[in-house]
């Protein structure tokens, strides 16, 4: 047996023992610990899955190195994830910004209007 096929299987048995880890910090009310191993649990059956499929995208049809294109074309596709890039990470910032805020403070708010008196 290869290291490929024997890598494939360690990343497809993990995730039932990451999932025993995040049952039981839920159980035991440690609910970063829970969210960290969902997020492992999830990482991992994505890993495997590439594993298991490799070197296919597609199996039988599309390969890895089928499914490449020129090079410009990646390069102009690189640009143009930076620029959406540009415009999407301060939106999500902002977003956040605004829902992160305590109730009452935001700019809409209304004002305290007892506050004016003292």
């Amino acid at each position: 047996m290869s290291a490929r096929p024997r890598l494939a299987i360690l990343f497809s048995r993990a995730p039932i023992t990451v999932a025993a880890v995040a049952l039981a910090a839920l159980a035991a009310g440690r609910f970063r610990w829970a969210r960290a191993a969902a997020i492992g649990q999830v990482a991992l059956i994505l890993i495997g899955w590439g594993l298991a499929q490799s070197p296919y995208l597609v199996v039988p049809d599309l390969t890895v190195t089928g499914a490449r294109t020129a090079g410009p074309t990646l390069t102009l596709l690189l640009w143009a994830l930076a620029a959406g890039a540009l415009l999407l990470f301060p939106s999500f910032a902002y977003l956040y910004r605004v829902f992160k805020q305590r109730p009452g403070r935001g700019a809409g708010a209304p004002r305290d209007r007892g506050s004016l008196l003292h």
